[in-house]
């Protein structure tokens, strides 16, 4: 026969089981993945100056962007396909992902890539200070380069860069040749 100093003992042995300790409440809840459908249609903004053109390589369809800064609908599968053969759509970044979820699903390089994207507006490039300019030029992503070399040579012609130092150094750092458009 159990005492009543049993019974008390028993009882609170199994509250200890079910109370939680410090450690296990301090724990976040596991996050699923989402799971995307080949027809999810994901958000991405072009960072390529001018009008930028895709055709999918699973759906066959095409996207298009207008210029610099314009968002599309691209299906999942067809960036699952240029992801599988590292494309330069998205290895040199033409476009970005919008999705974050996505971007982390892809792993910790395109984290990594779309972090120095993000901080880069290509616009306030050319407003930097010269040594400050340089230095961003040379960090930017191929795809951020290559629209401000795009970018430049538009400047020149309209005469709203006038700074033969950026210009110069855009030569440098990007082996180009706009010194070639000054009057």
């Amino acid at each position: 026969m159990a005492t009543k100093k049993d019974v008390i003992v028993e009882d609170m042995e199994v509250i200890e089981d079910v109370v939680p300790t410090k450690q296990e409440s301090k724990k976040a809840p596991a996050k699923v993945a989402r799971k995307y459908a080949p027809d999810d249609m994901i958000t991405c903004r072009s960072i390529t100056y001018g009008e930028l053109l895709l055709t999918g390589k699973k759906s066959k369809l095409l996207y298009s962007w207008s210029n610099y800064g314009d968002t599309t609908e691209v299906e999942y599968q067809d960036l699952q396909a240029l992801k599988s053969t590292k494309s330069s759509y998205l290895y040199k970044p033409r476009f970005v992902i919008e999705d974050e979820e996505l971007v982390e699903q892809f792993g910790k390089d395109f984290v990594n890539m779309y972090e120095n994207i993000i901080n880069v507006d290509v616009d306030d490039i050319f407003k930097l200070p010269l040594n400050q300019f340089k230095s961003k030029l040379k960090k930017a992503p191929k795809g951020v380069q290559q629209a401000v070399k795009n970018i430049a040579g538009e400047k020149i012609m309209n005469g709203s860069l006038d700074s033969l130092a950026k210009i110069k150094a855009i030569d440098e750092i990007l082996d180009t040749d706009l010194m070639l458009y000054i009057k």
